[in-house]
């Protein structure tokens, strides 16, 4: 959370794939919540970790295109059936750059 709204420069394989991770976590925990708390009537906290979360989801998949050298743009795939989805898990698997690249230092390399 610390690049919470933070579109420039780059994210590892890794940092990218621990963010989903907990995102994935943290979206069971809310769910569980709900469902203890409301029953299967209202989604309070799933709807409040979505929006708290919506901003900084979008950043790190930018700046993981950003450092396989791909443009932030490409998240605009992601509604095209099947192949929006296909092709975004392919560049968010894809190996960095390991060299500078328009948006910048390798983040291992960066300071």
């Amino acid at each position: 959370m610390s690049k919470y709204a933070t579109f420039s420069g780059r994210s590892t394989r890794a940092e990218f794939w621990w963010w989903q991770l907990a995102a994935t976590i943290a979206g069971f925990t809310a769910s569980f919540l709900d469902d203890v708390v409301f029953g299967r009537t209202e989604y309070l906290f799933t709807l409040t970790l979505g929006l708290a979360t919506l901003l900084p989801s979008i950043a790190v998949s930018v700046r993981r295109l950003h450092d396989s050298d791909h443009s932030g743009w490409w998240l605009l795939v992601f509604p095209v059936p099947l192949a929006g989805i296909i092709t975004l898990l392919w560049l968010f698997l894809k190996r960095s750059t390991p060299c500078p690249n328009r948006f910048g230092w390798h983040p291992a390399n960066a300071g």
